[in-house]
């Protein structure tokens, strides 16, 4: 306490979280750093968006510890808002690894992270992914039908979460994606492949426009939807 008796308040505090931030990146285990990470709550934001602390979260985005980047993201979320011109272009950095990691991975372990942090890197920062919609929807479509469950899942959860975030954004790829849910909707072999596809079809359906009445596609959506329907429903 003594070390910080003679500056103003603010900057006491700030050195103080500085202080608790390296000493739990320093232990060694993973414990106390995620409990440090899971406790920066938003009243703290107001110091931690400098750009001295936030480097100190920023570095958790390095470790494998999935858990710990996911409450990392939490407060970069936050932080980018308050902070953009130091946080968001990590966040852009780090979104463009986890579609490099999507298509690239040479384990199916690698690529159902990937998929996973990305639903994470959306929670936190939404508007960032929004303006990623394309390249994010056109990484995880191939995982849809993948053979690793897991996979598959969780490609297909993410897709829907963008359905939500992006909306009509999504709407060239409505005729690709509806056929390729239908198909997993008849795969029998995984339930929780068959769960994450009705989830995603529910989310497509409402946050998406649909063709006018008239349009080359409306006959063809009409179709597919009544197809789709009729899988439920035996």
């Amino acid at each position: 306490e003594g070390r910080w008796a003679g500056l103003p308040p603010v900057a006491a505090r700030e050195r103080l979280l500085e202080a608790v931030l390296v000493t739990s990146i320093n232990e060694a285990g993973k414990g106390t750093w995620l409990a440090v990470m899971q406790a920066l709550s938003p009243p703290l934001d107001e110091h931690m968006q400098h750009p001295r602390l936030a480097d100190l979260v920023l570095a958790t985005l390095d470790e494998e510890d999935d858990h710990l980047r996911a409450a990392a993201l939490t407060v970069l979320g936050r932080l980018a808002i308050r902070n953009p011109a130091h946080v968001t272009p990590q966040l852009r950095r780090l979104l463009l690894s986890f579609l490099t990691q999507l298509r690239h991975a040479p384990t199916p372990r690698g690529k159902q992270t990937a998929a996973a942090m990305l639903s994470q890197l959306g929670a936190a920062c939404p508007r960032l992914l929004y303006g990623y919609a394309t390249p994010i929807i056109e990484a995880l479509t191939p995982h849809m039908s993948s053979r690793d469950a897991g996979v598959a899942a969780t490609a297909l959860r993410v897709i829907g979460e963008m359905a939500e975030l992006a909306g009509d954004r999504l709407l060239p790829y409505v005729p690709t994606l509806l056929p390729q849910l239908h198909q997993v909707l008849l795969d029998f072999a995984s339930l929780d492949k068959r769960r994450a596809a009705l989830c995603t079809l529910w989310r497509l359906l409402r946050h998406t426009a649909q063709p006018r009445k008239g349009h080359p596609d409306h006959a063809a959506s009409e179709a597919l939807k009544r197809r789709i329907l009729l899988t439920l429903l035996t």
